[in-house]
């Protein structure tokens, strides 16, 4: 017994015609079912033989149930590549709008900075105004320039001086 091998029983119907074996199924990846004749390899007519016909059937069977089945894979393989790609492509364009979003951005700060560049170029090179002290006469610019009761504008020198001479006279005063 343990020198038997099982029986696999093929799909379809095994039938003679003309004393030749021939084999009515419908294959995996085929839409309706076909005769065939069960042919030995190398020759153009059907075998005479069952068991040789059951053995070519099988052999039959066997070939296009690896043929579909790879084909299967490779259309899920396709599937999957063309997914990947989809995929790769969405990232790449996200990738490509945000290195063009990062360049627009770059290009107006730079913009900017050279526009501020510009003028603080402009405000540098602008001659500055001065006028002179009223009591020493020694340039000055306006802003360093502070204006006493009468009118006039003194520098910080003279205005500390004024100051002192103010207080000086005032303890004089006190002090008589």
């Amino acid at each position: 017994m343990a020198t038997q091998s099982p029986e696999v029983k093929l799909p379809g119907k095994v039938f003679r015609k003309k004393n030749r074996w021939w084999w009515t199924v419908q294959l995996p990846g085929e839409k309706r079912p076909r005769s065939r004749a069960l042919k030995p390899e190398g020759s153009r007519v059907a075998t005479t033989d069952r068991r040789q016909a059951q053995k070519i059937a099988f052999a039959m069977w066997e070939q296009a149930v690896r043929a579909d089945t790879e084909a299967k894979i490779k259309t899920q393989e396709s599937v999957k590549i063309q997914r990947l790609k989809a995929k790769f492509q969405a990232q790449a364009k996200a990738l490509t709008q945000l290195m063009n979003k990062a360049k627009a951005q770059a290009k107006t700060e730079a913009s900017a900075r050279a526009k501020i560049e510009t003028e603080l170029s402009r405000l540098r090179a602008r001659p500055q105004r001065t006028t002179a002290c009223h009591c020493c006469g020694r340039a000055a610019t306006p802003q360093t320039l502070q204006q006493i009761d009468s009118g006039q504008r003194l520098c910080t020198t003279c205005l500390e001086a004024l100051r002192r001479e103010i207080r000086d006279q005032q303890g004089r005063r006190g002090s008589a």
